[in-house]
């Protein structure tokens, strides 16, 4: 990452539209000497080179350069006898255009977007600075840190409820590039967002204890899922987070519902 010795993840199923670099890699317990093809369903396919890859060795057996505008693809691999397919999600950046009723606020740089001048907030911050804002203002608050968030793991051990269709909802190719180990208390959300709607929750598979991922109160929508914070392997800001943008793009559909 800009000159240092981190790696930068970049989402595996989540793309920019536009040009989409893939590679694909193969293990057997056998060798096997194939040729790989590869397609997207009604979209572009193609060829790799005849490889051999030994039992038991990972090898990369194709790479994969495609044009793709945004929206669900799937795309399918086979070498020899052996076929398999990834469900691939892409999404145009957010722009200006998309920005013109917004102004961002990101204290600690996590969102990366244009400057607009919009009366709605889109802001990633803390749960202590919610008091400094006008409820009355339509806002999207991505939740960093602070009081009220309780530690637990989003991979396990656990599913998630959803009140109402969001185009993200089940899918986890997409939420990876998402995914947060904080979520709102019930507790917190009645002292501090009283009345809220929980659009998405979630339920520990062990205890059966309910948090919240996202709410919306009044005209406000907040959220635990990080679209500009990375964790493990998520991509590492915003500006090459896919994922995160197809995120905001939707969670202003939402508020421009209500």
């Amino acid at each position: 990452i800009r000159g240092g010795n981190r790696p930068g993840w970049r989402d595996t199923q989540c793309f920019f539209s536009g040009a989409v670099h893939l590679r694909v890699g193969f293990q057997s317990d056998r060798e096997v000497t194939s040729t790989a093809a590869w397609r997207f369903e009604g979209g572009p396919s193609g060829t790799g080179q005849g490889i051999s890859v030994l039992a038991l060795e990972p090898q990369q057996v194709v790479e994969i350069d495609a044009e793709l505008p945004a929206g669900k693809h799937r795309l399918a691999v086979k070498f020899g006898e052996f076929e398999s397919s990834w469900p691939i999600q892409v999404f145009d950046r957010l722009s200006e255009t998309d920005l013109v009723d917004w102004h961002v606020v990101s204290p600690r740089a996590n969102l990366d977007l244009p400057q607009t001048t919009g009366r709605g907030l889109i802001a990633s911050i803390r749960t202590e600075e919610l008091a400094d804002l006008d409820p009355g203002v339509p806002s999207i608050l991505c939740l960093e840190d602070g009081e009220g968030l309780v530690d637990a793991p989003f991979w396990r051990e656990c599913f998630f409820d959803y009140s109402e269709t969001l185009a993200f909802s089940n899918r986890w190719e997409w939420l990876l590039g998402l995914s947060t180990d904080q979520f709102m208390t019930v507790e917190w959300l009645a002292s501090r967002l009283p009345g809220c709607e929980v659009l998405m929750r979630r339920i520990d598979t062990r205890s059966y204890a309910e948090t919240a991922v996202l709410v919306r109160w009044g005209d406000w929508l907040v959220t635990t899922l990080r679209p500009g914070r990375q964790s493990a392997d998520q991509p590492w800001q915003f500006s090459v987070n896919p994922a995160g943008h197809g995120f905001l793009r939707e969670m202003i559909r939402v508020a421009n519902q209500a």
